[in-house]
């Protein structure tokens, strides 16, 4: 599946963070399915008849390859003494006890929130034809910079000076706009008309 190998990669020319390794392969598989439930476009069988568990089968296959040799796992969430201290100070202040497990999820879930925040944002500035940028963004969806950088394959394509996939608007020629354009290392001078 070309996709898995896409979000593996990354593509930095669209603003797409390299997703690599084991520790990626959950939400590499998340990527996919939600890329596939919105642009399968009606023509994926298997999605039609909700045959879901063939194609998280198949999503499995796609996010699980890997090239010949051994594989270092990969631990996000070691119980180290720093973490242990974090709990202990969490379990004092709410009186709940906390697992790492918890820590993963409640990630997973502002991970998800997000996205979510960011996807309707860009459909708001979509509708309403405005420009899009990480700052436009970043005050519509009260994110942070860096999350709206490790999101950028939700909105990178419509944003301002994104090359060829420039939505048109201002960014494309502005010279009119300031009286005078340069062509062939000549300037011409526009004239109002009043």
């Amino acid at each position: 599946m070309y996709v898995g190998h896409y979000l593996w990669y990354g593509d930095t020319e669209n603003g797409i963070a390299p997703l690599p390794g084991a520790r990626n392969d959950e939400y590499r598989a998340h990527l996919i399915e939600e890329w596939l439930t919105e642009k399968h476009n009606g023509y994926c069988w298997h999605i039609e008849k909700n045959k879901w568990e063939v194609i998280r089968a198949q999503i499995k296959r796609a996010v699980l390859w890997r090239s010949e040799g051994p594989a270092k796992e990969y631990q996000p969430y070691r119980l180290t003494d720093r973490l242990l201290k974090r709990l202990l100070a969490i379990y004092r202040k709410t009186g709940k006890v906390w697992t790492v497990e918890d820590f993963k999820q409640a990630n997973e879930d502002r991970r998800d929130e997000a996205r979510c925040k960011i996807r309707a944002a860009v459909a708001e500035c979509l509708t309403d034809g405005r420009q899009i940028s990480r700052a436009t963004l970043a005050a519509l969806t009260g994110c942070s910079p860096n999350t709206l950088k490790k999101h950028a394959d939700l909105w990178k394509l419509f944003a301002i000076g994104s090359g060829e996939y420039n939505r048109g608007g201002l960014s494309g020629f502005v010279g009119p706009l300031f009286g005078k354009f340069r062509r062939r290392n000549r300037i011409f001078r526009f004239r109002s008309s009043g």
